[in-house]
């Protein structure tokens, strides 16, 4: 499941405290503790996030049994969720570098010494800047600039995630679901950019004298403030995952929702006396006026009206009655068509 709207703007709120913070380039104490407590809560946020998309994905998964057309939903998941997995590895590897290049972390020992526990696992060089100047603008070591580096990472896995999603419309799509439906096709990748929360671009404002990325991100900055704003990334990448996962459990459903197709009847009575005429109505779960369906029972086919379907019938004999109604439904999205069966009973006694 997507997360929350409250917890995005709780995400937000951290990257913009994050970013204010990083131009004053005030970095007292308070302010590097602040920096560390919201790499923290990124951190946490992440797993959040993962949790609440591997639930999508099982969900998806269980669906999956019933319904084999959306196996390959859920394979793509695996290549979804490998596409991120490396992007934030990478991002693991940058923030382990630029710390150990400007002095470690705190050991258990060296935190104890200094009478804060906390600070174990930390980076040590928090005010540097110059190395974070050297890596990530002017190149450092023989590398490449990173900065620039990273900026094309975010802008590929975004591209990624969205080419992932467009050939779900390859060789026709899959029958059934909105992917078979090629003009949908534009539509619907423009509306999932717009929920990724992974980019670049107009990531500053039109003002700012800095019109590149890299420099308007890392100009200026520390340690202390890079190494939270890297997680921030992270957090941008699993939120755009979730979208992508969201995105394509909810196509697994469009169109008419109906239960998996459960089939109701609601008889005008359970038991009637014999000559009289059996009636009842067959609904779909999740009762829907546009559902197309047809109801076949020992020959006789049944359409649909309003949602509706009514049978009718004059038994010949007492006793409990069994019949098989055959359903045909519709989608009305692709024009697919899906069948399945239910028994039903209803009892004839005795006139008096």
């Amino acid at each position: 499941m997507l997360l929350s709207p409250f917890r995005w703007v709780v995400i937000v709120f951290g990257f913009s405290v994050l970013t204010i913070s990083c131009e004053q380039n005030n970095f007292a104490d308070n302010a590097i503790a602040e920096f560390f407590g919201l790499d923290e809560r990124l951190k946490q946020s992440n797993r959040l996030i993962t949790y609440s998309t591997d639930n999508t994905i099982y969900h998806m998964r269980e669906m999956s049994y019933e319904h084999p057309k959306y196996q390959f939903l859920v394979d793509q998941t695996i290549v979804l969720r490998a596409l991120t997995d490396t992007f934030c590895r990478q991002i693991d590897e940058l923030r382990e570098f630029m710390v150990m290049e400007s002095g470690g972390f705190y050991t258990p020992k060296e935190a104890s010494a200094l009478g804060i526990p906390t600070l174990e696992g930390k980076p040590k060089g928090v005010n540097n800047k110059k190395i974070i100047n050297a890596i990530f603008l002017t190149g450092y070591k023989g590398k490449a600039p990173q900065g620039e580096i990273l900026r094309s990472r975010i802008e590929k896995l975004k591209d990624a995630y969205l080419l992932l999603v467009e050939q779900f419309w390859k060789d026709g799509g899959i029958k059934g679901t909105v992917f078979a439906v090629s003009d949908r096709k534009k539509v619907l990748l423009e509306a999932l950019e717009m929920e990724l929360a992974l980019s670049t671009k107009n990531a500053y404002p039109l003002t700012s004298k800095v019109q590149d990325w890299a420099n308007f991100t890392f100009q200026q900055q520390s340690i202390a403030s890079v190494y939270p704003l890297l997680r921030a990334i992270q957090n941008q990448a699993k939120l755009s995952e979730a979208a992508v996962v969201n995105f394509m459990a909810s196509k697994m459903t469009v169109g008419c929702t109906y239960d998996a197709y459960e089939l109701f009847e609601q008889p005008m009575k359970r038991t009637i006396v014999l000559g009289e005429s059996y009636e009842t109505e067959f609904f779909l779960g999740q009762y829907a006026s546009q559902a197309n369906f047809t109801v076949s029972i020992q020959g006789q086919t049944i359409k649909s009206k309003n949602g509706k379907a009514i049978y009718k019938t004059i038994p010949k004999k007492v006793g409990e009655q069994n019949y098989t109604a055959r359903v045909a439904v519709t989608n009305s999205l692709t024009g697919e068509t899906e069948s399945f069966i239910k028994e039903f009973t209803y009892e004839v006694i005795q006139p008096h």
